[in-house]
């Protein structure tokens, strides 16, 4: 089962992101696994593919710098577009990028951007 560990780095969507914002968030994101007693593999987004001042070799050294000396071992994932195949796919999408409590409801226009970007 996967549990996700959302890292929210910013508080409005226009505004950009900054290196010491995603670095604190590294940090709080291995505090709350290794508090958990977990190890092993899990896979952080490469967001150096959505903002541009995010280079991706500082973002990647961030992660192998705050999470060396533990037992997880993070996964770069590079942009990629899932298409969905079922109602239920397509129903879970829509409810994560409108209804939860990350979405922040963004609007029709918004959501339907993100969601574009993710999948076919």
């Amino acid at each position: 089962m996967t549990k996700p560990y959302p890292c929210i780095v910013k508080s409005f969507h226009f505004e950009g992101i900054k290196y010491q914002d995603v670095f604190n968030c590294l940090k709080n994101l291995r505090n709350e696994l290794e508090k958990n007693g977990f190890s092993g593999e899990i896979a952080i987004e490469d967001i150096s593919e959505y903002y541009q001042n995010i280079k991706n070799p500082i973002f990647r050294e961030m992660i192998h710098y705050v999470f060396r000396n533990t037992k997880v071992r993070p996964c770069l994932l590079s942009k990629t577009k899932f298409h969905p195949t079922s109602k239920e796919e397509i129903q879970k999408i829509l409810t994560e990028h409108h209804d939860s409590e990350l979405a922040g409801h963004p609007g029709v226009t918004r959501t339907y951007q993100r969601i574009k970007e993710r999948y076919y």
